[in-house]
């Protein structure tokens, strides 16, 4: 099983799966997370409106794997909400739709997720600042700057490790720690990244468990799991947790192509 089918099988985007040099727009350099927000955040010039209903809905698309309706919803609103200095909401606005980018062309991702960033510095908001560290993650992830991605989740995980976005944070984190167990070959050249995937995706998949709303986060982070037995040639294991995932993705109504994938690598582990 080579990192081809692991795309197939974890929510990664497209563009993550593909040999180095083979980006839309070749030479894009990794965008920085940042690191820890510096100085005081700023008092708004303008009053700050409710954030739209729109941004709630459409994380709870990008959760369950509906990028495409994430995206409609929140291009149209974001330039209007930059336009009003709306600082919170433009945050969250942009992080969400970069997140949802970033499975489609991931190079179109990183204005939105570098807005969002400024938008954490700007404002202090602990919500936006993990929103933006993941959207950070999720470009640097779709276009294969790994070591720089992985460090994006890790952050937004240690900003809120209990928080509703913290199972996302650790998911993507274990899907980075398998594409960099691989080398240029697409062989297994570091095994112990997938030790840290495993420990990355259990953490994930126990904590989603108990947040309603994330149960197809927990789905992801089971089949993450999954992959890492079926590298590691543990089939009857792999077959177990796939067929425990597919029932999580069918009962939360997950998008068709998680479950295709966790399908594809079902076929791969020749479960029965």
């Amino acid at each position: 099983m080579n990192r081809t089918l692991l795309c197939l099988a974890l929510l990664t985007a497209f563009t993550a799966c593909k040999k180095q040099g083979e980006t839309d727009q070749p030479g894009d350099d990794a965008a920085d997370s940042g690191g820890a927000v510096k100085g005081e955040p700023e008092a708004p010039t303008v009053p700050q409106e409710p954030d739209p209903a729109a941004i709630a809905e459409s994380r709870a698309k990008v959760i369950v794997g509906d990028n495409p309706a994430a995206i409609a919803a929140l291009e149209p609103i974001l330039g209007d909400l930059k336009e009003r200095e709306q600082l919170r909401a433009s945050g969250l606005t942009a992080a969400w739709l970069a997140i949802a980018l970033s499975h489609d062309v991931a190079e179109n991702a990183r204005e939105p997720a570098e807005h969002a960033l400024a938008m954490a510095e700007r404002t202090g908001d602990a919500e936006v600042k993990v929103a933006a560290k993941i959207a950070i993650g999720a470009y640097n992830l779709g276009t294969e700057h790994f070591p720089e991605a992985a460090a994006a989740f890790e952050e937004a995980y240690k900003l809120d490790g209990q928080g509703p976005n913290a199972a996302l944070a650790l998911t993507y984190y274990g899907e980075t720690k398998i594409s960099m167990a691989f080398d240029g070959d697409d062989k297994i050249s570091n095994p112990g990244e997938l030790t840290t995937a495993a420990g990355s995706f259990d953490k994930a998949k126990k904590l989603a468990a108990g947040q309603p709303g994330n149960e197809v986060i927990a789905g992801r982070a089971t089949v993450g799991l999954a992959a890492v037995s079926r590298y590691k040639n543990d089939n009857g294991k792999a077959c177990d947790l796939i067929k425990e995932a597919l029932g999580i993705y069918e009962s939360a109504s997950a998008a068709a192509y998680l479950s295709e994938g966790a399908q594809a690598l079902k076929d791969a582990a020749n479960c029965k």
